[in-house]
């Protein structure tokens, strides 16, 4: 899958607490993998910048979507 699309969910909570004041939209998330292995996880799949958050739990449509489109689903956590 070399340099091909693919499509990267992970699954977390946003939980209450401080965050960073930078100016554009921020959570704080809890994962079920801890912070330091989803990072790694996620990382290692060469993400792009940007992601979207959705609200509930959504990987099983994402994992719909790329079986419709072809496109290879990656779940992290």
């Amino acid at each position: 899958m070399a340099g091909g699309l693919k499509l990267l969910v992970a699954q977390g909570q946003s939980v209450p607490g401080p965050i960073l004041e930078i100016g554009n939209t921020n959570s704080r998330y809890r994962f079920p993998i801890g912070a330091r292995a989803f990072v790694e996880a996620w990382n290692a799949q060469g993400p792009a910048h940007h992601c979207a958050v959705g609200v509930g739990h959504v990987a099983d449509r994402v994992h719909q979507f790329g079986a419709l489109r072809g496109l290879p689903v990656v779940q992290v956590c």
